[in-house]
């Protein structure tokens, strides 16, 4: 009997640009003119288990709290409104929806993606797995999927080591995820 997988990682040359999104039918101009100008672009799971395009459960909130941070306008749906739909997966793990963002965004991007992560690791009781599909797409309009499944603590850092794998001369983060954790754990116990 095989053992539970405890880290999956995927990285791909992917044809889902910005483009790919904003040519899909039945969007609106506006919608169109979102998806080419937001800098974090949140694309739907495309007929995953036969139900069309659909968001992982808690997308919408995930949304507002990427908007509220980055500000107005710099988070955008690759969908109508009204075609917009969410999907209740096992509870055992936290799904994340896609995300496509350019590689210039990278750095900031991943400051507010290391607030979210710490944000799970802080609950009473953290999820063992965290399941996250990144597109980053560079200047020259070469786009990679990166796909993670594991530890939510291991997902920044694993996620930057692949994007600057990829994108060596424009990737510039250094994740501290895991010393602010260390740091909140170290402090607690001094409160204790």
């Amino acid at each position: 009997m095989p053992g539970k997988k405890l880290l999956s990682i995927s990285v791909e040359e992917s044809a889902k640009t910005r483009h790919y999104w904003a040519s899909r039918p039945s969007l609106q101009e506006s919608t169109i003119r979102k998806i080419l100008s937001s800098e974090v672009l949140i694309v739907p799971w495309e007929n995953r288990s036969g139900t069309g395009d659909t968001f992982p459960e808690g997308t919408s909130d995930f949304t507002h709290r990427l908007s509220k941070t980055l500000g107005q306008g710099k988070v955008a749906l690759a969908i109508e409104q009204a075609d917009y739909q969410e999907l209740s997966l096992h509870a055992d793990r936290v799904y994340w929806p896609t995300m496509a963002i350019a590689s210039i965004m990278f750095g900031v991007f991943a400051g507010v993606i290391a607030n979210e992560i710490t944000a799970l690791i802080r609950q009473p009781k953290p999820p063992e797995t965290l399941e996250m599909k990144l597109i980053v797409e560079n200047a020259s309009g070469v786009c990679i999927s990166i796909d993670y499944q594991g530890p939510p603590l291991r997902a920044l850092e694993t996620i930057v080591a692949e994007a600057k794998t990829c994108f060596p001369e424009e990737i510039e983060y250094e994740p501290e995820l895991e010393a602010m954790v260390d740091d909140d754990k170290h402090d607690a116990g001094e409160r204790k």
